[in-house]
């Protein structure tokens, strides 16, 4: 049915629950210390750096090929319930047809992201093996 293997979307949504634990852990350490926490993760250039566990997530989400990549953002949609398992296909056209700049950004930084694909392979039937 889909080419994505169900170990790299649990390999997915295992780093994107580090990445929400880290950004929880990061908005406690603000609250708590203020402003100077959140100075403290900008670089030079006012921009703000990218997390070690964020820049897995990208990695995995990046080193998706063929189709995975559609797939993975169509079952991000169908768990997030802008499907029914039975529009799957049209949430492959639909994702198939996505146009953005930054797309693996965009899953990345997705708040739910893991909710999302563990809610969508559950009303799918699809499980991972361990």
């Amino acid at each position: 049915m889909l080419s994505i293997a169900p170990e790299r979307i649990a390999d997915i949504i295992v780093a994107a629950r580090v990445c929400e634990a880290e950004d929880k852990e990061l908005l406690r350490a603000r609250r708590t210390h203020g402003r100077a926490a959140e100075e403290a993760d900008e670089d030079e250039d006012g921009a703000f750096e990218v997390s070690p566990a964020r820049e897995s997530l990208m990695k995995l989400i990046v080193s998706l090929r063929g189709t995975e990549f559609t797939e993975l953002l169509a079952l991000t949609w169908l768990g997030r319930g802008d499907f029914e398992p039975e529009a799957l296909p049209e949430a492959l056209r639909q994702a198939a047809n996505i146009i953005s700049t930054h797309p693996a950004q965009y899953l990345a930084n997705l708040p739910g992201l893991a909710d999302y694909l563990e809610s969508a392979i559950i009303s799918l039937g699809i499980g991972a093996d361990g």
